[in-house]
């Protein structure tokens, strides 16, 4: 029976921006950004 080399998939999406933490961001400019499109500013003032 032949065997299988299995090994991680590595991605192209990261971009190296990520600083590694989640940030909040308000409800309503959250929901203007997933309809209307465009960044969202952190509460901390992260874009």
């Amino acid at each position: 029976m032949p065997s299988t080399e299995t090994r991680p998939i590595e991605s192209d999406a990261d971009t190296g921006e990520d600083d590694g933490y989640a940030h909040y961001a308000r409800k309503d400019e959250i929901a203007k950004a997933a309809v209307l499109g465009g960044t969202v500013t952190a509460l901390c003032g992260h874009k």
